[in-house]
């Protein structure tokens, strides 16, 4: 590795002027790359990429690749690349969370909740038994909710969003976090006479961004507002400072996990 580096999307009109930022040091060097592989949060449609949760406009990959000077830019999806990336991790570099024995040549299953939930299938192919990464939209499907909580949850966010349909995309990651925060503080201080210490403080972000998303969805400020809550809520209720912090980091842990186990493919 010759570089790496941390340049927040909200702060660039586009993917080439990242590039343009992070590559600018090395422009008149033999260490510019004349190759390029990038992970991309989005579907790719041909030469056409599209991010799914930045303010970015669509690209062409070709004229990415002129107006950067590389011979040739490879765009993946971003968990196709991780899925590629998994593939040759060694037992050290990694942690079981579970007792269950991994079946050799089994089918893999990657999930990761962050702005957006990002799903892959890893499935070994062909005589040559090589990995097949094969990316996912999964996160957009139907939310499935298995109780009364998780079917008012389900309601709530429907509601608070004026959705058509609620996603697990919308149920199960960044935005949602907040949102069963604000859920639970309601039913704990309705049935338990429990309000949540820091829901002046968080109750007013939570307030704040979603008019923002109402009426102002490309402020560049949104997903910055998303991870300072997600980080005050999970801070809190991991380090049990806050009863519905903690419950709120239990719910969305079991529909994470719930999700895995949906997504389980049939050996």
């Amino acid at each position: 590795m010759i570089a790496k580096g941390k340049l927040p999307t909200t702060d660039y009109p586009n993917l080439a002027a990242v590039l343009k930022m992070f590559l600018e040091p090395y422009r008149e060097t033999p260490d510019y790359p004349k190759l390029a592989s990038i992970g991309i949060a989005g579907p790719r449609r041909g030469n056409s990429v599209k991010i799914t949760n930045a303010h970015w406009p669509e690209f062409d990959i070709t004229e990415v690749e002129k107006e950067l000077g590389f011979d040739a830019l490879y765009v993946l999806n971003d968990f196709e690349a991780t899925g590629y990336g998994i593939t040759v991790m060694t037992r050290n570099m990694y942690t079981e969370v579970t007792n269950v024995p991994a079946v050799p040549g089994a089918p893999k299953i990657l999930i990761g909740a962050g702005t957006g939930l990002g799903e892959a299938v890893i499935t070994k192919s062909g005589p040559d038994g090589k990995y097949i990464v094969s990316p996912a939209e999964g996160g957009h499907a139907d939310f499935a909710p298995r109780n009364e909580i998780e079917f008012g949850f389900m309601l709530y966010v429907k509601n608070k969003l004026k959705l058509d349909r609620v996603s697990c995309e919308r149920c199960c990651c960044g935005l949602a976090i907040p949102l069963m925060f604000d859920y639970l503080n309601g039913i704990m201080k309705k049935n338990c006479s429990v309000n949540s210490k820091k829901y002046s403080d968080i109750g007013e972000n939570l307030t704040k961004l979603l008019e923002l998303l109402e009426h102002s969805p490309e402020d560049e400020t949104i997903n910055k507002r998303v991870t300072y809550l997600d980080k005050e809520i999970f801070s809190a209720g991991l380090n049990k400072q806050d009863k519905v912090c903690n419950e709120t980091v239990k719910m969305f842990s079991a529909l994470y996990l719930s999700l895995i186990h949906i997504s389980e493919p049939t050996r």
